[in-house]
């Protein structure tokens, strides 16, 4: 699914809607789906769009605290990549704290 962006929408439209991917692709026209799929692009609901909120929510806290500045993409989860471990993600940070700082 990875590799489809339309069919991950597609599973996303379906759920958003309340029904199923086969009775969403026995409904819905080609048309419409390519729409909503454009009308997605410009403006995401969902999941995505919370993680970006709370994202930006974390990055202005963390900010007033913080003296290197913390970008609300440092704080994203990026669903689509290996998970790293949490060791790993915190020596990163601090290595490019360090670099920073200096």
């Amino acid at each position: 699914m990875r590799a489809n962006p339309e069919l991950k929408f597609e599973f996303l439209l379906a759920r958003t809607l309340g029904r199923t991917v086969s009775e969403l692709r026995s409904t819905l026209t080609y048309a419409e789906f390519v729409h909503w799929y454009a009308a997605y692009q410009l403006d995401p609901w969902g999941e995505y769009r919370e993680d970006v909120r709370a994202a930006v929510i974390g990055a202005a806290t963390v900010g007033c605290f913080a003296s290197n500045k913390v970008r609300p993409s440092d704080l994203m989860v990026e669903w689509d990549k290996p998970e790293i471990s949490q060791e790993a993600r915190i020596e990163g940070y601090l290595a490019r704290a360090a670099k920073k700082g200096t």
